[in-house]
């Protein structure tokens, strides 16, 4: 698919009340961007209105708040953002994700004002179970490497997180042939 051949389709999901759900299937391979520019993701987002789950809400009490992103530092103003860093470095660290990009990530931050952010997600997913997407518009954020301990405290959580049982079901879940290549993608 081309870049701009949903516009008209985020048009319907934004009339539909079920962007989050059109902007969580173009995710999964991890390029939204695939699916429409990222000026038609923000427009959507912007004419939806903030929402939790698909859900209109009022904006988030706090005015600003540290968001993770795992990504190469090529992608790092990608608009998928989490609170939580061990999320952001299943992004950054994962075979899967790593085979997909063709090359490791590391963890970035910024600090985000409660007006950037478009959406609120709550996915659950294969392997790591739910977690909390924020969708942001990053064009005024000052986005920085996390420090170079957390960077790899995290990289050895995705190491051992994907060891034993949780190995098997990533293998399952990604279609991964068992006993075969499945290591952490060294930076």
């Amino acid at each position: 698919m081309t870049p701009g051949t949903l516009e008209s389709g985020l048009a319907k999901a934004v009339q539909a009340r079920k962007l989050a759900g059109v902007w969580a299937n173009a995710t999964l391979p991890l390029f939204p961007d695939r699916y429409a520019e990222r000026a038609e993701w923000l427009r959507a987002f912007r004419e939806y209105g903030y929402t939790v789950n698909d859900t209109p809400a009022g904006r988030p009490a706090p005015a600003s708040c540290l968001l993770f992103r795992g990504s190469p530092e090529d992608t790092r103003d990608g608009l998928s953002w989490t609170p939580v860093p061990a999320a952001a470095a299943v992004s950054a660290f994962a075979p899967w994700h790593v085979s997909i990009r063709r090359r490791a990530g590391r963890l970035w931050v910024a600090r985000v004002h409660s007006d950037a952010i478009l959406a609120v997600i709550t996915h659950t997913a294969p392997v790591i179970g739910d977690w909390i997407e924020a969708v942001v518009d990053t064009a005024d954020l000052a986005i920085e490497p996390v420090a170079e301990d957390l960077d790899e405290t995290c990289r050895t959580f995705v190491r051992d997180y994907l060891r034993g049982p949780v190995r098997a079901s990533a293998a399952r879940a990604f279609g991964l042939e068992p006993g075969g290549s499945f290591a952490l993608t060294e930076r």
